[in-house]
């Protein structure tokens, strides 16, 4: 499989040069990670000519890992959360990509292209420096001079290196495209070492024991091993915008066989509805409840009432903000999906506040919607 990294520059006077150096930067970070494939540049003029070309990207972009086309875009700007009237071009092109049916994934922080392991030597180095600092006892400025000496900066980040956590918060839907990407990068040398925690969010009716047993029963299936696995309980009224389209999305995977069917009694006999999809673990707990008309700020249809205060949307983005960064404040990165967006482009600035108050404080993550993709141990292979 290959790769196009593309860059996108505006042409003013002098600016081809410019673009060169970009494509130039772009060939040597492939090559730095052995990524194959291809970088070039697209120059425009006018800004109004942004949308023949991001439309042509959407259409034509996909990674071979997924089954359907993804979409990797950067995180906005301050200056494009802002909603300023000048940014109205950016959301739109912007929202275009969002409402397409493709895997979406949002990158948040820098992400290092290459980190220097720590060899044997130094290993030895650092255990015997702290063997030698363990025997002294007493607190003095040659202690402390010896205590910097052994633990320098470059030699720490070498052995937290190998102690690196990708933390996987799957929240509602999502649960395949989320874990198969966790496996992606865990197959860059950069993050081999690295060890993988579940965190999946479920409303306070779902059964979260039958959700952890199918999700274990499809992880050794599938031979693959997580650190751990947390299922946590929230109130529905802090999900609102990952269940407005949740028994929808449920029925449109699971269509209702025949009650005699062979589909049907596999599926009592192994208590899944679709062994091959680990999302079915999330969806066979759930719990449907009594429909809620206005559940959600911003919908994929207009609301009858448009009323609805912004600051309950900013508390329930708060609260899984901090339910979030209490568990992985220690991770490297978090990969964490992210609600369907509005069909609206009036109520898609709304929606970018909230995905940026949700993701507040989170120096590296990976903001995902996927759409339904099978996985299997192949995919990660």
């Amino acid at each position: 499989r290959s790769t196009l990294c593309i860059s996108l520059i505006r042409y003013v006077y002098d600016q081809q040069y410019a673009g060169k150096r970009d494509v130039d930067a772009s060939e040597r970070s492939m090559g730095a990670m052995r990524l194959p494939g291809y970088a070039t540049q697209f120059m425009y003029r006018k800004i109004s000519s942004l949308h023949s070309i991001a439309s042509a990207l959407a259409n034509c972009c996909g990674v071979g890992a997924f089954h359907s086309n993804t979409v990797v875009l950067d995180y906005p700007s301050r200056a494009a959360l802002s909603g300023a009237a000048e940014q109205i071009l950016y959301h739109y092109h912007m929202h275009r990509v969002c409402i397409r049916q493709c895997n979406l994934i949002v990158v948040k922080g820098h992400f290092p292209l290459t980190m220097k392991t720590l060899s044997e030597g130094e290993q030895m180095k650092i255990k015997g420096n702290c063997g030698n600092l363990m025997s002294s006892r007493i607190v003095t400025p040659k202690f402390i001079h010896e205590v910097r000496e052994a633990f320098q900066p470059q030699m720490l980040i070498k052995a937290l290196s190998s102690q690196r956590m990708i933390d996987v918060w799957w929240i509602i839907d999502g649960g395949d495209t989320l874990l198969l990407l966790a496996h992606i990068l865990k197959c860059n040398a950069l993050w081999q070492q690295a060890v993988i925690r579940l965190f999946v969010v479920i409303e306070a009716s779902d059964n979260g024991d039958v959700v952890e047993n199918d999700i274990r029963r499809w992880l050794s299936s599938n031979h693959l091993i997580l650190h751990t696995i947390e299922i946590l309980h929230v109130d529905p009224s802090y999900v609102r915008e990952y269940t407005f389209l949740r028994e929808l999305k449920t029925r449109q995977r699971f269509r209702e066989p025949p009650k005699h069917s062979l589909t049907t009694t596999a599926a009592a006999i192994f208590g899944l509805h679709n062994g091959s999809m680990l999302q079915s673990a999330v969806d066979r707990g759930y719990c449907p409840q009594s429909v809620d008309p206005v559940s959600c700020s911003y919908s994929l249809h207009p609301l009858v009432s448009d009323n609805i205060p912004r600051t309950e949307q900013l508390l329930r983005a708060q609260f899984l903000n901090k339910t979030i960064s209490e568990r992985s404040h220690g991770s490297s990165v978090v990969l964490l999906n992210i609600p369907e967006p509005p069909a609206q482009l009036e109520r898609f600035w709304v929606y970018l506040t909230f995905v940026d108050k949700l993701t507040e404080g989170l120096n590296r993550a990976l903001l995902i919607r996927g759409i339904d993709s099978e996985t299997s141990a192949i995919n990660y292979e």
